[in-house]
């Protein structure tokens, strides 16, 4: 059964290491995770661990070292990332998302992962701009344009109060 709801995790890094699956003998990485914020929230009762793997093939490479990388790693070598290699990630805080999946034998259980990267800010598509400005771009003519900025109003000092500098405190 399903420990964790659903959602967007704040979870802590316990420990990490490399791992094959049992199956089809690909090779992972891992990180053992404890969650500690549920969407922002605090977690009181935060009591299992959870384990992240990435998975290693010639189509995620990219992808699983662009998520280690972004949460701090800049080895060169994955023995870094062996158990007693020179790059840890234990404590630290990493964002991570909590999906139920249903196993083989129909019991549900927590996955918690990385964001996709289609669920990260969209790259800048270059062109786009022009286009737009050669199709729309008279609707943009004369509208829109700033209002002229206000003055500033400097308050006049009416003549019975006093200056600063006879005030006594």
């Amino acid at each position: 059964m399903p420990y964790y709801e659903q959602g967007n995790y704040d979870c802590i890094v316990q420990a990490q290491g490399f791992g094959v699956s049992k199956v089809k003998r690909t090779p992972y990485f891992w990180l053992q995770v404890q969650p500690c914020k549920h969407n922002g929230e605090e977690l009181l009762n935060s009591q299992y661990s959870r384990e992240v793997q990435l998975y290693l093939t010639d189509k995620t490479v990219d992808r699983v070292i662009a998520q280690l990388r972004g949460i701090g790693w800049d080895g060169e070598s994955w023995k870094d990332l062996e158990v007693d290699g020179d790059h840890s990630f234990k404590n630290v805080n990493v964002q991570l998302i909590c999906e139920h999946e249903q196993g083989e034998n129909g019991t549900v259980y927590d996955r918690f992962r990385f964001p996709s990267p289609d669920m990260a800010t969209p790259e800048q598509t270059k062109g786009v701009a022009k286009k737009l400005d050669a199709l729309f771009g008279k609707a943009l003519k004369g509208k829109g344009k700033p209002a002229a900025k206000p003055k500033p109003v400097v308050p006049e000092v009416a003549a019975d109060e006093p200056e600063d500098d006879d005030i006594p405190f």
